[in-house]
């Protein structure tokens, strides 16, 4: 399947924005043709075509020509091993969450991922990150953020060669811009960016309110807006099975600060008793909780109130899963082992528990999904200070 639909792609070789396919399958695409976001996100790029895109390689991605084919794997995916069962057994064998760099570069080696890409998952800025979780983990993650956003380059085409085929624009530009625009608002995506003052202003708490936050690509939203921009799915965002609160029922995770978490929502204050539940580290029962959520067994009955609560409050464990199933009992668990926030403060997390009583997801849908805004992190800014 072309990742660029027929109509489109004729449009943007007449316009010098796409080179024809090479040999091995692979082209060039202008910065500001690639998504829904790409034109803000690159608008200071001219929009009018170089006289060679090989002479302005920073205004132009490569892309395969096909969705799947080996200018797939090379471009985007990079580690086809990591599909088969070759690499199932190095998951098992040589799989890693160690503090020190050079078991993951080994096992990165290993699984064939390609320099650059290492280079980006050891990233010194987001070690914190990254050790929440395991090696494997992160190289699938790569994998699937990857590959969705070369859908979304295939969904943005179609878009533009819908608006195209309408014959309702006069010129490409004017098409272009409009369909951009059209996106952005079906993806109730600001036209400001995740580190601009309105997204800080955004972040204000309203009285009576709390502010809650999760990071996410933006490919993996775009089945949760309808057209008019309202927020109607939350199902691509789940968290599966086996995560900090929720043993084995899937749920959605949003996080704030522990200095605002203390303004529960009125939403929150007027849900029966029973159905939010709040726990902290150094609470042995939170650390009973994530242990045995993150082991995937039953509830004891001391703990079978958090299945059935729809909204469970609390820290967070930056352990990943693989570090956690290695250990006797939760008591092994200490305070080297809760997220912190820039301030030096255990970060909070709310999880929306698909399974309780109430459907979490229906409790998020009912209070917030009217309020949800999106604010991307462009390449300038995911580059810069990560204290902000």
């Amino acid at each position: 399947m072309s990742v660029f639909a027929p109509l489109d792609e004729q449009n943007l070789l007449g316009a010098g924005l796409l080179t024809p396919p090479s040999s091995g399958g692979k082209r060039y695409v202008h910065k500001r043709r690639l998504n829904r976001s790409s034109d803000e996100e690159y608008k200071y790029i001219p929009i009018s075509p170089p006289s060679s895109p090989l002479s302005h390689a920073d205004h132009f991605s490569i892309v395969p020509d096909q969705l799947h084919s080996q200018a797939t794997l090379e471009c985007h995916l990079d580690f086809i091993e990591i599909v088969t069962d070759h690499a199932t057994r190095l998951k098992r064998t040589l799989d890693t969450w160690a503090e020190d760099d050079q078991p993951w570069f080994a096992y990165l080696e290993r699984c064939g991922i390609r320099k650059d890409i290492q280079l980006a998952i050891m990233d010194p800025k987001f070690k914190s990150l990254r050790l929440t979780e395991s090696c494997y983990h992160w190289i699938v993650d790569t994998l699937q953020i990857r590959f969705r956003a070369l859908e979304s380059v295939q969904q943005a085409s179609e878009a533009r060669a819908r608006d195209l085929s309408s014959g309702s624009s006069s010129s490409n530009q004017s098409t272009q811009q409009r369909t951009s625009a059209e996106s952005s608002k079906a993806l109730a995506l600001s036209q400001r960016t995740a580190l601009s003052e309105d997204a800080k202003r955004a972040g204000q708490n309203v009285p009576g309110s709390i502010n809650i936050f999760k990071g996410v690509d933006e490919a993996k939203l775009s089945g949760c807006f309808n057209n008019s921009g309202d927020f109607i799915d939350c199902g691509s965002i789940l968290t599966s099975i086996g995560s900090d609160f929720g043993s084995r029922t899937a749920g959605l995770y949003f996080a704030v600060d522990r200095d605002v978490a203390v303004y529960y929502a009125r939403f929150i204050e007027s849900m029966p008793e029973g159905q939010v539940l709040k726990t902290f580290w150094p609470n042995q029962e939170w650390k009973e909780l994530v242990f045995t959520s993150r082991m995937r067994t039953c509830f004891p009955r001391p703990l079978t109130k958090f299945r059935h609560a729809s909204l469970i409050i609390g820290s967070i464990l930056k352990r990943p899963t693989g570090a956690i199933m290695k250990m006797k009992s939760s008591n092994e668990i200490n305070s080297g082992d809760i997220l912190q926030n820039n301030d030096g403060r255990f970060a909070i997390q709310y999880f929306f528990n698909s399974g309780g009583l109430e459907d979490g997801t229906d409790l998020l849908m009912a209070h917030a999904a009217k309020t949800l805004k999106m604010f991307s992190v462009t390449e300038a800014e995911a580059m810069g200070d990560t204290n902000e």
